[in-house]
């Protein structure tokens, strides 16, 4: 019997509209639920995502130089910024994000 680990990679680009100021989506995958939602609130964005076992994702948050960023409660910096956006390397889990 030869067994095989399958992970999977996902990629989370947050990009909204000034009409929108929430937006909830999920998808039940073979690895599990994936989740990503987000709601503007006055001057702060908060973000949630969701990242079924064995898998990986990259997610994209919008921010200025001057914005501060908690990733579960804690203060974090991005792993990378590229044009006006911090970039997130994640492993499975629950991520909730606040940008003030």
């Amino acid at each position: 019997m030869r067994l095989s680990l399958y992970l999977s990679t996902l990629l989370f680009v947050l990009t909204y509209l000034d009409s929108l100021t929430w937006i909830n989506a999920s998808y039940e995958s073979t690895y599990g639920e994936i989740l990503s939602s987000w709601q503007k609130q006055d001057k702060r964005l908060l973000m949630k995502v969701r990242i079924p076992s064995n898998t990986t994702a990259t997610v994209y948050v919008p921010l200025n130089e001057s914005q501060k960023i908690k990733v579960n409660g804690a203060l974090r910096q991005p792993d990378d910024i590229a044009s006006g956006r911090g970039i997130f390397e994640l492993g499975s889990g629950d991520y909730s994000w606040e940008v003030e």
